[in-house]
């Protein structure tokens, strides 16, 4: 009798170039793992760099204290197409 696989599991199927496929192994065989787990590490670990790179947006010191300045500025306003916006949709700003 066979096991199937867990439901939440699922497959990726790629297709390399040979000399990839040997560099791929030789450096999973380097780190101590399966071509498999080296391959997902891999790949999960630079997508959560990309996921988090467009997530967020760094700022140096001075954009930020520019930033925080004109968020505690009470005196600034919205500027026309603000203004314009938020009466187009019903949220006129105060």
């Amino acid at each position: 009798m066979s096991e199937s696989p867990p439901k939440n599991k699922v497959r990726l199927y790629l297709r390399l170039d040979a000399e990839l496929k040997r560099i791929i192994e030789t450096a999973a065989t380097w780190q101590g793992h399966s071509t498999t787990d080296f391959a997902i590490e891999t790949l999960v670990e630079r997508a959560r760099a990309i996921t988090r790179e467009h997530d967020f947006t760094l700022l140096s010191n001075r954009d930020r204290k520019a930033f925080i300045s004109m968020l505690d500025d009470e005196s600034a306003g919205p500027n026309r197409a603000l203004a314009a916006a938020a009466r187009k949709y019903g949220e006129a700003p105060q």
